[in-house]
């Protein structure tokens, strides 16, 4: 190696060498400032605040609610931001709510939504004010309070569940022509806003219940198209029903189209998989039943419910819509391509119900579990299969209401620090 060259060498090599402690020098540093402002964003709580608050959190969970209190008064009392002395008296009011000091429990609520001036905590609180009316208050005084509520509130997430719970109330003890009549009332207060849609859902619900299902039909489907996807939390739920309407009305191709505008901006998304709304699966269900049956377009009906599988993969209806597929094809003497079905229905759920009893429907399979067909199966295997199994996979009734997750309003201080 020439001089010269090893030179050059060498001085590549130290330069390598310094930008690689230059570059290590400032990651370190990147590092360290990262850290710092880690640490800045942190909160930072009161001398004394967090021990109070955590003593009154120990407390409360093992249903020691006379410490709890105190615990948590002296946290709100300690407590110089805003967030901190919220949190603090709201579970103050609660463990007052446990102990049945309503009053007390009443005007600490109250507190919260005098110092909150809207923020998260006073909403909170206020819908926590409902729940202690609904205790010991009558029907209208309780009615009157949920309207000014929801009229200052309706973006909450308690708008739905409080609002059912009301209604559930108000149907059981005046009926629903009167709760139907109340919500027509409040409705205008609610126009443009996130609980729009809700009281509307809530007025078209107690419609079918009335027997006037053309008009349930018409609020369910107006409202889907006022809140459409993906902004409408119930557009799927209202478009769902108004296609069961449709078909209770007689008119089970209008009841196809509804459902496809349902499905219609169903989205990819990354990896294959897809923006769901719940009612999505039971949809395509629907669309396939309502092809093979009253349409008698058996050949598309099989071929909607095998989408289902494909499209809604972790659907609960997957194994339901395959064996339905493969009943169908079995009865329209496609032995091999029910045979095919069954074995996809096998692959896909593993532990499905359907798989002590395939033999019964594909006689060259063998049961893929050590139990024996259940009874209801082998009852329905003896009836068509849009018999009875298509009743229990897809009831048509507008009962079958997905639980709502808003249902149980959540305690006060689940957020605390």
């Amino acid at each position: 190696m020439s001089s010269a060259h090893a030179r050059s060498t060498s001085a590549r090599h130290g330069g390598s060498a310094r930008g690689a402690r230059l570059l290590g020098a400032r990651c370190t540093l990147v590092a360290l400032g990262l850290l710092a402002a880690l640490g800045a964003c942190a909160p930072s709580y009161a001398d004394g605040y967090l021990a109070s608050f955590t003593r009154g959190l120990r407390a409360h969970r093992e249903g020691r609610d006379d410490e709890a209190r105190l615990a948590f008064d002296d946290a709100a009392a300690l407590g110089d931001r805003y967030k901190d002395r919220a949190e603090a008296l709201m579970l103050r009011a609660r463990s007052e709510e446990r102990l049945g000091l309503l009053d007390d429990a009443e005007a600490t609520y109250g507190l919260v939504v005098a110092e909150s001036r809207g923020r998260y905590h006073g909403v909170r609180a206020a819908f926590a004010l409902l729940r202690i009316a609904e205790a010991r208050r009558t029907l209208d005084e309780v009615l009157v309070r949920l309207a000014d509520t929801l009229a200052s509130h309706p973006d909450s997430g308690l708008v739905r569940g409080t609002l059912r719970r009301s209604l559930a109330r108000l149907d059981e003890e005046r009926g629903v022509e009167a709760s139907l009549a109340w919500l027509d009332g409040l409705a205008p207060r609610l126009r443009a806003t996130a609980a729009e849609p809700i009281v509307d859902f809530e007025r078209a619900g107690r419609l079918a219940q009335l027997g006037r299902l053309a008009e349930a039909r018409a609020l369910y489907v107006a409202m889907a198209r006022a809140h459409p996807y993906p902004a409408g939390a119930l557009t799927d739920d209202a478009y769902y029903r108004a296609a069961l309407l449709e078909e209770r009305l007689g008119r089970p191709r209008e009841a196809v189209l509804l459902l496809e505008e349902m499905l219609a901006p169903r989205e990819a998304a990354y990896l294959g998989a897809s923006y769901e709304r719940p009612r999505f699966p039971e949809g395509r269900l629907r669309l396939g039943l309502l092809h093979a049956g009253p349409l008698g377009d058996r050949a598309r009906g099989k071929r909607e419910l095998r989408r289902l599988a494909e499209q809604h993969p972790s659907s609960r209806l997957v194994d339901d819509a395959l064996w339905l597929e493969a009943r169908l094809q079995a009865e329209d003497g496609e032995q091999a391509r029910a045979c095919a079905t069954l074995g996809r229905l096998t692959e896909l759920r593993a532990t499905s119900r359907y798989l002590p009893c395939l033999p019964l429907v594909c006689t060259t399979m063998r049961a893929r579990s050590d139990e024996s067909c259940p009874a209801y199966l082998e009852r329905e295997l003896a009836e068509p299969a849009l018999g009875a199994t298509a009743a229990r996979v897809s009831p048509a009734r507008l009962e079958a209401e997905r639980p709502e997750a808003s249902e149980a309003q959540p305690e006060a201080g689940e957020a605390g620090p």
